[in-house]
């Protein structure tokens, strides 16, 4: 497999953690939409960031997309190309190689891109997004051992270039509640609304409803989230950066999923929009996003029992031409 050459700038992007690799799926740079998949496995040492492989690159060029790992495979998620909103899907085997036709999977019953999903209980969520008119609020699932679509609840807010996550909390009675985390956003119709929303809400994956939670801080659009854990086993969801409606933001919120409460987290080295994470050992990577002039082609990584991000990395490796003309 080749490698990526260093200095690919990419927003947009989807990532998936699946195994002991991130894959890094589509996006845009400043040519237009991308077809590229690339896959990235951390090194364990604290020093190096790891090793990057180019993949076979995707039928349809895809930016602002879901990217989900459905039990063996990866799925790209609708997204948007040449301007359009998607509501088609390819499917990827990391073992295998080859990407499926879009065909060959069930189209979502709405086109959204913008959108944003997660699995629960071993069913893709798709929440959200924009259809090519309007920010929707609707929420549909894919059923992997059925093959089909069906709509769930609709959110309480309309929002698109939102977050979404899974995590769980043992309530007072030692219960158990998995949820399904929409967090921020925009809502371009509501002309009264905040630029950017603060509005957070969860799926409950039992009673299948959305149910209000505290509000951020500080309202985020195009952030990227992702759960982490801390040394008494208590759950975090980490939202970084994204937009407040005025500037790009480098800072980071942590939300305490037991507790239903907000505290701040330690900014990224680099401000970053639409950009995506991904939670690999128990750290949460930052891929790519736009820093309000670039897109950007570097990467950090957050440690919550360290409690601070590491060096700013770049994305991919140089390819041996590269290398070569470097040192000649």
């Amino acid at each position: 497999m080749a490698s990526m050459r260093e200095g690919i700038g990419r927003a947009g992007l989807g990532a998936v953690s699946h195994g002991d690799a991130i894959f890094l799926v589509g996006g845009h740079n400043s040519a237009g939409p991308l077809r590229k998949l690339e896959r990235f496995v951390p090194d364990p040492g604290k020093t190096r960031g790891g090793t990057w492989d180019a993949l076979p690159d995707m039928l349809a060029r895809r930016s602002y997309l879901a990217a989900v790992g459905v039990a063996s495979r990866i799925f790209a998620v609708g997204g948007s190309a040449d301007g359009r909103a998607l509501n088609t899907i390819e499917s990827f085997c990391p073992s295998g190689v080859e990407w499926e036709h879009w065909f060959q999977m069930p189209p979502m019953q709405t086109k959204r891109t913008l959108h944003a999903a997660a699995m629960g209980q071993d069913t893709l969520f798709v929440t959200g997004g924009f259809d090519g008119t309007r920010d929707m609020a609707t929420t549909e699932c894919y059923d992997p051992a059925t093959n089909t679509w069906k709509w769930k609840d609709v959110m309480n807010v309309k929002r698109s270039y939102h977050a979404m996550c899974p995590a769980s909390y043992v309530d007072e009675r030692g219960e158990r509640h998995s949820c399904l985390y929409s967090l921020g956003g925009q809502n371009r119709l509501d002309e009264h609304g905040l630029r950017a929303l603060d509005s957070v809400e969860a799926f409950d994956l039992h009673s299948e409803r959305w149910y209000d939670k505290a509000p951020l801080p500080e309202g985020r659009l195009g952030a990227a989230a992702g759960t982490l854990v801390d040394a008494l086993g208590e759950e975090w969801i980490y939202v970084c950066g994204g937009s407040n409606g005025d500037e790009t933001l480098c800072t980071a919120v942590r939300y305490h999923v037991r507790t239903n409460g907000w505290s701040d987290a330690p900014p990224m080295a680099k401000q970053r929009l639409g950009h995506v994470a991904a939670v690999q050992g128990n750290k949460l990577y930052v891929f790519g996003g736009f820093d309000g002039t670039e897109a950007l082609d570097t990467f950090e990584v957050f440690d919550p029992i360290e409690g601070c991000w590491g060096s700013l990395l770049k994305m991919g490796v140089r390819d041996e031409a590269d290398l070569e003309a470097r040192d000649a």
